[in-house]
């Protein structure tokens, strides 16, 4: 028998609505069945799936662990080897109960790209692990997640969620394009003035490159609905032996959206060899998401419902900021 106390982030959830994220590989019948049969109880008596939870109510579960290992997760992230997953502690920006923002390194991936990858994702895992933030139980529910990627090269500001409630806030605010997202690059060339650019971006799966055109080219074009309109702002800071820092702001946010328009403009980052930021042999590719800054919670009022409002409260009008790895310093 397993039992689960119910936590805050579940309350007024539908108990079957918490099973079918709970036993996320088993068919709904399977839980209507195990209901049925009482191998499913709340707080002690007979459930049909549609009572309300409330923090502290008791689950049991009434079957082997080999039948509910079947149908909850993959992995167990409680007993990710150490030695295979980076420690982030001194990566974390912030954390709370709902939200983590962690400075993410450059060469790691955001997500899984096969099975067998260790990604952001495991490391926020172990970390929430390893502070109580999550239980085991917690963990066949909602994994902690990142709610925005970064390149595998990139490095710099990642938000993710802890609880299903902090990563519906984060996933809103990232639609809604509210949150402010400032990076830094070194590119190739001398940007002598601000560019504030608006063209169009088509992604090729196949070779995982994005390819960019202007408003006139896109008016052109037979297959409009290949591309996406994507918004830029370049503002140089200096500039010295064929390099400039530039300070990007990310106004939409699509695939490779800095890396390909800085191409399509003639200023490749540095160390990009996929978008032709060859030059000089350097050690990164120059592309660091160095600030974030969130909206004033009254502002935002009517794209969050109350529960998630009280939570980003703590977010609002807050700016963090992801210092400039070392190597950046290398303009010369």
């Amino acid at each position: 028998m397993t039992e689960i106390k119910v936590s805050e982030q579940y309350s007024d959830e539908k108990l079957k609505k918490y099973l079918f994220k709970y036993f996320k590989k088993a068919p709904q019948s399977f839980i209507y069945k195990m209901l049925r049969k009482k191998n499913i109880v709340l707080n002690g008596k007979k459930a049909s799936g549609d009572e309300v939870l409330h923090e502290g109510d008791i689950i049991k579960l009434f079957m082997s662990d080999e039948t509910i290992s079947k149908f909850t997760s993959d992995v167990d992230d409680s007993k990710l080897d150490a030695t295979d997953v980076m420690d982030i502690s001194n990566r974390i920006i912030f954390v709370d109960d709902n939200f983590i923002i962690i400075d993410k390194p450059s060469g790691i991936l955001s997500q899984k790209a096969s099975s067998d990858d260790i990604s952001l994702n495991e490391m926020i895992r172990k970390y929430a692990i390893d502070r109580n933030l999550v239980t085991n139980e917690s963990l066949k529910v909602y994994k902690p997640s990142v709610a925005n990627r970064l390149d595998r090269n990139t490095s710099g500001i990642i938000l993710a969620g802890v609880t299903l409630r902090g990563s519906r806030v984060l996933t809103k605010l990232i639609k809604s394009r509210l949150i402010d997202k400032y990076y830094m690059t070194i590119v190739s060339g001398e940007m002598e003035s601000d560019i504030k650019d608006i063209s169009y971006i088509s992604k090729n799966s196949t070779t995982n490159t994005s390819v960019v055109i202007s408003k006139a080219e896109y008016d052109s074009v037979h297959n409009k609905d290949d591309y996406n309109m994507v918004e830029t702002e370049f503002y140089p800071v200096r500039s010295e032996n064929g390099y400039t820092l530039v300070r990007v702001k990310l106004i939409t946010g699509k695939s490779h959206q800095i890396r390909a328009v800085s191409e399509h403009l003639g200023f490749p980052v540095a160390g990009d060899r996929r978008y032709n930021g060859g030059g000089r042999k350097m050690s990164h590719m120059m592309l660091h998401s160095y600030e974030t800054a969130f909206p004033a919670a009254e502002g935002i009022r009517s794209i969050l419902d109350e529960d998630e409002y009280e939570l980003y409260e703590v977010l609002s009008k807050k700016t963090f900021t992801a210092t400039l790895p070392e190597y950046f310093f290398i303009v010369q």
